[in-house]
């Protein structure tokens, strides 16, 4: 017997979620959610009255979305900053470090969530 479900750190799919802003966006989101908590639980990467996570879009794929390209893992988090849930900042020590800083605004998502919850029959 195959022994490969939740033998190994799931990601979970959140369907109402998925329903607004797409099945990709909502597994990104849920990974970004869930290291801004890390560090919130940690007392670190607090500006401008936000928690932040930051990576390079290379590190996200390769810790957090293997079974993407990183040209789809580069789309979706450009999708959720265009739909004004994601917030880029860059609060890098070094100005040649462009590592981009990532916040979730939960008052647009929690908008877009009650503005187009998924109609189910």
């Amino acid at each position: 017997m195959i022994s490969i479900f939740y033998n190994i750190e799931p990601k979970l799919i959140n369907t109402k979620l998925a329903c607004v802003i797409g099945l990709n966006e909502a597994i990104v989101l849920q990974q970004l959610h869930y290291w801004i908590e890390k560090n919130k639980s940690k007392g670190v990467n607090l500006r401008d009255d936000r928690v932040w996570t930051f990576s390079s879009t290379q590190e996200y794929r390769d810790r957090d979305f293997p079974f993407w390209s990183i040209n789809t893992v580069r789309r979706t988090f450009t999708s959720l900053a265009d739909m004004g849930i994601l917030i880029k900042g860059n609060y890098n020590k070094l100005k040649i470090d462009k590592t981009l800083w990532y916040a979730i605004d939960y008052c647009v998502l929690e908008k877009l969530i009650a503005k187009n919850a998924c109609k189910t029959s």
